[in-house]
Parts: structure tokens; C-alpha cells; sequence
């Protein structure tokens, strides 16, 4: 299951939910036959499509989650650019990091010199990209995620001339669908997730323009910053208790949803006071400074009822906000407050929104949890199909592995097996094999 950890979101686990979506594979190989470098198997054969995600490229080092992991990011990256088997290399969401700053962190003039302050402190895996892409032998696919959701199609380019992108008509998300048939459908996965995907609809009557759409998530991503900056602090910010009527829907969700974040803010401590304007803001059309205290549900004196100042209407808009973000299925919502903080409930999202209701779709492959897995599944028709998550790059992942990414190799010649396996990288440059590689036949 995800772990509270500062990073990518900050999430909770509230009990143990055990849920699975497919069946899992275990075990690792060393020195594995496919790596980067291609496969003696089919040399010279373009055929694989290798995906990664989760890098969190910052704009500084002193509060960055990619550091100590991004030389060996460029040196895997030099590898894919001089491999001959590689068709695509997909980057997969949560790749320049709007999101992992303190709460005073003071903003550039605009969104689009974060990006090239993120750039500027990134420059050797800039060039390594820019690299892959100017040679002109595998395609680049750049993919949202929900750290990233603000970053424009223009800022991209900017950095990254000739990139593609896979952009959804919904601002912030992406699915990029390839392969033979189109039977690989890609995406970060935090279109379901309650705190991380867009929230087009909270907030837009206090925003610039009326058109913010950075989640909650964000804001409690940056509290989770300063407490790593200030080193975990011992704090006196206590919350004022709350109750609601049980059979009220929308309180009883304002009561999950507070005792949620309360429990974000145990394990993320700040020396800030909780009434204290110190989340700075000047980005997606916010202007004002805000406190913890304006993101926490209240007993509101006057009606009793549990109100909140930012986000208001949160609750009863969740359904909305999944329609305009075109979630298929929609996540009910008390699964969305407590289930989705669970890796393995967002991993079952595949199986909902994709095998169970699209036989086309044979692979769908997820960033945005940091747990990397393959697992087999079954479609709606009864036919093999394949999960995987593609993990993450930061330095800092507990007990799952880091540096991990996904190959995907393509039928050949008269061949109908198109596979997936999963990979670890390391700094000396090894590579081992996680699991068992997966195979369907498209055709």
C-alpha cells in the first residue's frame, strides 16, 4: 500500500483496504534479456516502447525529490537515445514538479518561468531529452500529471522543441493511447483520485480569470514541503473538534474529508501557526496569501453545519468534477475520500474504466502512486490483458523501489505477442527485472 510520505501527493491511509484489481506477479531477475540497449533477440528492430514517469524534476535541490537519482536518470536516458529497439519513450505525468514547494516558496512572474526555472535546475536531464527527441529515431510523448497538470503546451515546447503531446480536452490530464491495434492506453492515473485530479469547479469564483484548476492536494502537498524543510517539527497547531448529522450525505462527506486532512497534518508538522497567512500562492489565478486553517472544514457557529473557505462545495461537486474530467465510471464518493488513498484501489481504476467496460484497450499502464507492478487481468470479454504502473524516480520511496520504468515490445513480422515487463534501474548502471514479463496476443 502507499505510504504517508512527503512527495508526488501527500496521501493518507485511513485503516487497511485491501483491494485488488488484478493478479499480482512477484520476483525479480538479474541481468535481465531486454534492456535498454535492445534485445539480441530482434536487433535493430524498433519495436519497444519503453515508459516512465513520476521523475519530479524541482526547482531547487535543497527541497527537490530527484536528486541523488538524476545522474542515473540521464545516463538510462543516454542508454534509450543509443538503443536500436526503441520506438517510444513515454513520459508519463509528475515531470516538472509545480507542486513540491514550501509554503513561503515566493513564485516566478508567471507559470511559464516556474517551467523554465524548473528547466534551469534540471539541465543535464533537459539535454538528455532534447537529445532523444533532435536524433529523430524514437518518438517522445510528454503525458500530464497532477503535479504538472498547469504546464502548457507551449512551456513544453519551449524546452522540449518537437516533443509530442497527449493532451485531453480537460486542462491538466492526458491519455495516450498507441500501439498496433490502439490497445495501449497511457495515463498518469490521478483523473479518480479525490485530492489530485483537476478541480475545474471549487474555487474559480475567487481565481483570476475563473479558470483554476489546481486540486487540494496541492496546497497540502506544499504543507508536507515545509515540513520537510523545517525537519519534521514539533508543533502546538491543534484543530478545534467537529461533529456533523450522520444523515446529512453532504455533512457527513465535509466530516470525512476534515478528519482526512487532520490526519495529513498529524503526520506533516509545521512550525507555522494553522491561523497564519503563509501559503503563498501567485499561481493558476490565485492572488491572495491563504492559512492551513482556510483549506480544514469548520463548525460554522450560526448553522452548525461544517463549512470551509477554500474548496467550497467540494463534496457535492465531486460527481461534476469527474464528468467534466471525463471519467467513464464514475468513483463514488465516499470510495474517492477514503479509498484513494490506497495504491492498490487506484491500481483497480484500470480495471474499472478500461477492461471492464473497453475489450479494445488490452495494456493500460499508470504513473502516479510510486509503486511500480505488473499485473495480468482479464477484460470484459474474458480475454488476457495487462496492468502496469510504471513506479517513480525520486530518491526517497521507502521500501518500494525506485527507478523503475516499463518496456513495452510490439508484435514483429508475423508475430501476435505483444509483452510488458517491468525494470529497475541503478546507479552503476545494472538493470534487474521485476516480476515476470507478461504477454497477450493482440491479433
Amino acid at each position: 500500500m502507499k505510504k504517508i510520505v512527503y512527495g508526488l501527493t501527500i496521501l493518507l491511509i485511513l485503516g487497511s483496504v485491501f483491494l485488488t484489481a488484478c493478479g499480482s506477479t512477484s520476483g525479480t531477475m538479474s541481468n535481465p534479456t531486454l534492456t535498454p540497449n535492445g534485445s539480441p533477440d530482434s536487433p535493430n528492430t524498433r519495436s519497444q516502447i519503453v515508459v516512465i514517469s513520476d521523475i519530479h524534476l524541482g526547482v531547487s535541490d535543497s527541497f527537490a525529490e530527484c536528486v541523488k537519482n538524476r545522474s542515473a536518470l540521464v545516463d538510462f536516458l543516454n542508454q534509450t537515445r543509443n538503443s536500436p529497439n526503441i520506438k517510444e519513450l513515454v513520459i508519463d505525468g509528475d515531470f516538472l514538479d509545480e507542486w513540491v514547494l514550501p509554503m513561503d516558496y515566493i513564485m516566478p512572474p508567471s507559470e511559464s518561468a516556474l517551467v523554465d526555472t524548473i528547466a534551469a535546475n534540471n539541465k543535464t536531464v533537459i539535454e538528455a531529452f532534447n537529445n532523444i527527441i533532435g536524433d529523430g529515431n524514437i518518438k517522445v510523448t510528454y503525458i500530464h500529471g497532477n503535479h504538472d497538470m498547469l504546464v502548457t503546451a507551449a512551456d513544453i515546447q519551449r524546452i522540449f522543441p518537437g516533443i509530442n503531446q497527449s493532451r485531453d480536452d480537460a486542462q491538466g490530464l492526458s491519455t495516450y493511447v498507441t500501439g498496433v491495434n490502439s490497445e495501449i492506453a497511457i495515463e498518469h492515473g490521478h483523473r479518480y483520485v479525490f485530492s489530485c485530479s483537476p478541480d475545474p469547479i471549487s474555487n474559480r469564483n475567487i481565481t483570476q480569470n475563473g479558470t483554476s484548476i489546481l486540486p487540494v492536494g496541492y496546497f497540502f502537498t506544499r504543507i508536507a514541503a515545509s515540513s520537510l524543510v523545517e525537519g519534521n517539527p514539533a508543533t502546538s497547531n491543534v484543530l478545534p473538534e467537529i461533529n456533523a448529522n450522520q444523515n446529512d450525505p453532504g455533512q457527513l462527506g465535509y466530516y470525512v474529508y476534515a478528519k482526512t486532512l487532520a490526519a495529513v497534518l498529524s503526520k506533516v508538522p509545521v512550525k507555522e501557526a494553522f491561523s497564519a497567512k503563509v501559503l503563498q500562492t501567485q499561481i493558476d489565478g490565485y492572488t491572495e496569501n491563504y492559512a492551513i486553517n482556510d483549506l480544514m472544514p469548520y463548525q460554522d457557529p450560526s448553522t452548525g453545519k461544517l463549512a470551509v473557505n477554500l474548496y467550497k462545495g467540494i463534496v457535492e461537486t465531486w460527481e461534476k468534477r469527474q464528468e467534466l474530467n471525463g471519467v467513464p465510471v464514475l468513483v463514488p464518493l465516499k470510495d474517492a475520500i477514503l479509498k484513494s488513498t490506497d495504491d492498490l484501489f487506484e491500481d483497480s481504476q484500470a480495471k474499472t474504466q478500461y477492461f471492464d467496460r473497453d475489450s479494445s484497450k488490452r495494456i493500460v499502464v499508470f504513473g502516479h502512486t510510486h509503486v511500480a507492478k505488473l499485473e495480468p487481468c482479464t477484460n470484459v470479454e474474458g480475454q488476457k490483458t495487462i496492468y502496469a504502473n510504471t513506479g517513480t524516480w525520486i530518491d526517497n520511496t521507502q521500501d518500494d523501489p525506485a527507478m523503475t520504468y516499463i518496456i513495452i515490445t510490439l508484435p514483429e513480422g508475423n508475430s501476435a505477442v505483444e509483452s510488458v515487463s517491468l525494470y529497475q534501474y541503478s546507479a552503476d548502471k545494472t538493470v534487474t527485472q521485476l516480476g515476470d514479463t507478461q504477454s497477450i496476443t493482440i491479433r
